[in-house]
């Protein structure tokens, strides 16, 4: 089964993301992106759906630097999901997927079950108006 990591402080996301994909694939939570480098390694999952503004010493993009410069992460798909109002590219960082809050569910489980698909493209964005 296919294993997701969500990274983002607000236990509503979360809890959605996880109902969301509920039976199909293996989730794994953290809400601190401390905390998400530590269940990483742990669990090595297929993707990690991420939000950029993250409490601690750490935010979203420190992750996300430490996890595309580990070369045991490499297959990692990201899905960065926002509040902040800039594209993956602007940022300038390897993001498979970026959605800006609010977001659709719907579009985002299919946007999931696409980038869990080996033949999904990279460097994919979506964001709602």
């Amino acid at each position: 089964m296919k294993s997701i990591l969500i990274v983002d402080d607000v236990a509503e996301i979360r809890r959605l993301v996880r109902i969301c994909t509920l039976h199909r694939y293996e989730v794994s939570e953290a809400a601190t992106a401390e905390e998400g480098l530590f269940v990483l390694a742990k669990k090595r999952p297929d993707l990690v759906i991420l939000d950029i503004a993250l409490p601690g010493a750490m935010d979203g993009l420190d992750f996300l630097a430490r996890l595309r410069s580990n070369p045991d992460f490499g297959a990692t798909r990201v899905l960065m999901l926002s509040g902040r109002g800039v594209q993956g590219e602007t940022l300038g960082l390897p993001v498979d997927a970026y959605f800006t809050k609010p977001f659709s569910p719907l579009e985002l489980i299919d946007c999931i079950d696409g980038l869990l698909q080996d033949s999904f493209p990279t460097t994919l964005q979506k964001s709602l108006p």
